[in-house]
């Protein structure tokens, strides 16, 4: 069975997500914050399970839309949910909108980051 174009983009995506550079920058951006225990990318999006420090509970974050910079610089979430209502409001207040540098390594898949979540 062959995989659709939607498919084969959310599997490169979610290799992406999985490597070493990307999961290292996330964790050095969210660490003061989060235990990053997984990445991936699913049908609404690139999701994160994380583990707010001092908590044993869990928290699924779902990044829906945003913003890719063409070179790939940089990403801008425009739309961002947690199953959890306290860091919900702390996306809201803190990262929506927000720019983020993308790592080195991630610049040249902006175009696949721009197809999957773009606006």
């Amino acid at each position: 069975m062959s995989m659709s174009p939607s498919m084969l983009l959310r599997a490169g995506v979610d290799k992406l997500l999985k490597s070493d550079a990307v999961m290292g920058a996330l964790r050095r951006q969210a660490g003061r914050y989060v235990d990053v225990l997984d990445l991936g990318c699913a049908t609404g999006g690139v999701t994160a399970l994380v583990r707010p420090l001092g908590f044993e509970e869990e928290v699924c974050i779902v990044l829906s839309r945003a913003e890719v910079d063409e070179q790939g610089a940089w990403i801008r979430p425009t739309e961002i949910s947690a199953d959890r209502e306290s860091v919900d409001a702390l996306l809201r207040d803190f990262v929506l909108g927000r720019t983020f540098a993308l790592p080195a390594m991630a610049r040249p898949f902006a175009g696949m980051l721009r197809k999957l979540l773009g606006d």
